[in-house]
């Protein structure tokens, strides 16, 4: 008999520290590795102070001190690249979403497995455009998108019209209780 390969998903996050989001993304890091699922960390900002498992891409120390543009451009393209070379089975996406070209170039050109988008907050701002046609646009091709309270997911359905959507709450760990 042979043996399908582990999972190996990406999980995509503005940095492993600080906040809220970033240390679910770190907890459950841990959780999928105990679980056989090769994880890989991709973070935007060069900020680690919370413990994780796997590998590591940080783009922060990609980023230039002016931030233009083209510094911009090449860190897509170190994006792309690297999610291409590493076949991720999923995509798992805990940034904030609020700039709609750079999402919609994201979700369209750069993600080209499934993925999922971690909406966090009622603060909807956050992660869609005030225009629901463009944020519609946006998040057509995910995998689905999970929310931390039911609430937000009602508010979601009814407010955008989503259906992949998934409540899924916060790990807990018990030993911190």
């Amino acid at each position: 008999m042979i043996k399908q390969p582990n999972s190996k998903i990406a999980l995509v996050g503005d940095m492993l520290g600080e906040g809220g989001a970033e240390r679910v993304q770190a907890r459950l890091s841990i959780y999928f590795e105990k679980q056989g699922v090769e994880v890989h960390h991709i973070i935007v900002r060069d900020i680690v102070t919370y413990e994780f498992a796997g590998q590591l891409f940080n783009m922060g120390k990609l980023k230039s001190k002016s931030n233009g543009l083209v510094n911009r451009f090449k860190r897509l393209l170190a994006l792309k690249k690297y999610l291409k070379e590493n076949k991720f089975d999923y995509i798992i996406d805990f940034r904030v979403k609020n700039r709609f070209i750079q999402e919609y170039i994201i979700a369209n050109w750069v993600y080209k497995a499934p993925y999922i988008m971690s909406i966090r907050s009622f603060e909807t701002a956050y992660y869609f455009p005030k225009n629901k046609f463009l944020a519609s646009i946006i998040y057509k091709k995910a995998y689905g998108l999970v929310t931390v309270p039911k609430l937000l997911e009602h508010k979601l359905r009814s407010e955008f019209q989503y259906k992949k959507l998934k409540t899924i709450y916060n790990p807990i760990i018990q030993s911190e209780i």
